[in-house]
């Protein structure tokens, strides 16, 4: 998809060579003394503060943390660069986009106040660059939760993107390219995976024609594994392929050295997962997947109908069981 050129893209676009020299820390804390009393109040909070267990990507009235559209020009831009140190570089161009698409969902929906592409919060847990200390970024379809321990990433989960329209159908202001699909990437890879079982294989791996329970948030831990669908067992050494290179779509959004020890944990636990399917097995009918380990724990939905009444609005979500929100990482 191509990124509008919002004042929020232009400030990432004038940071990246800032990036380069400074910490996450060094970033966060520079943040912190642009804040006055009434704004530090909102922005930042102890680690340990239930609020930072407090999730949810719809299109809320309120939440916590300090809303982009009160920050000032220097605190966006600073807002940016920390997401730059946290998330990759594509991860951050999605999420860029995802507040994009309030624009379109705003024209398409008469305005409605609540579609708002600066309607997103920032927070900080704890001191950065001390011990352990966290960040949330959220709003309408998208929640970006991080801990770091001094200057080291250790959890980027839960990490949800949503997308609606997920094939742009109206891009009137916007430069989204009409028929642009921002997780084209991750819908098309679970349908080449679920179109290359056999009907054996696909008995088992389907679990309902039917919508899948919804996501949750505002929950502190994933809940209990399911051992539903197939065995990655079960599939050939394409499959086992062709599922890699899906989990790989959720982890590619993180950090660099993150993603790749999450990708190191996948090859732990594959022989463990199992691959469930919900609906239809085609672009633009009802479809949902979801892969799940003793740790991992991915839901992909396109069950919900955009502004237009299409089937064509995504949420995805990655979780892990032990290191959401640091739970279970050694202090």
């Amino acid at each position: 998809m191509k990124i509008t050129l919002t004042l929020l893209t232009v400030l990432f676009l004038c940071s990246c060579k800032s990036i380069i020299g400074n910490s996450s820390a060094d970033v966060a804390n520079e943040f912190i003394e642009t804040l006055s009393e009434n704004e530090k109040k909102v922005a930042v909070m102890d680690y340990d503060s239930k609020a930072r267990h407090n999730w949810h990507f719809f299109p809320l009235e309120s939440r916590k943390g300090f809303k982009v559209k009160d920050m000032s020009p220097k605190q966006q831009a600073l807002t940016i660069e920390l997401l730059g140190h946290l998330l990759s570089k594509i991860g951050l161009e999605r999420a860029l986009a995802v507040m994009d698409l309030e624009t379109i969902l705003y024209n398409l929906e008469n305005k409605a106040a609540k579609r708002d592409s600066k309607k997103y919060y920032l927070t900080l847990f704890g001191t950065p660059g001390h011990g352990f200390w966290g960040i949330s970024y959220e709003g309408h379809h998208l929640s970006l939760n991080f801990v770091v321990n001094g200057e080291e990433l250790v959890s980027a989960t839960p990490l949800m993107y949503g997308v609606n329209p997920a094939k742009v159908v109206d891009s009137a202001g916007t430069s989204a390219a009409l028929g642009s699909r921002l997780l084209a990437k991750q819908e098309d890879l679970s349908l080449e995976l679920f179109n290359s079982l056999s009907e054996s294989q696909k008995a088992v791996a389907l679990v309902s024609s039917e919508e899948p329970p919804a996501m949750e948030g505002y929950n502190a831990a994933p809940g209990p594994r399911q051992t539903i669908g197939l065995s990655t067992k079960m599939l050939d050494a394409h499959q086992k392929g062709l599922l890699a290179k899906l989990l790989h779509t959720f982890t590619e959004n993180a950090d660099r050295d993150f993603a790749l020890e999450a990708n190191y944990e996948f090859v732990r636990e594959f022989d463990e997962m199992y691959f469930a399917w919900y609906g239809r097995d085609k672009l633009e009918t009802a479809h949902s997947f979801r892969i799940e380990g003793p740790v991992t724990y991915i839901i992909f939905h396109n069950f919900q109908k955009d502004s237009l009444g299409n089937i064509n609005h995504i949420h995805s979500l990655w979780r892990n069981r032990i290191k959401d929100f640091g739970y279970n990482i050694k202090k």
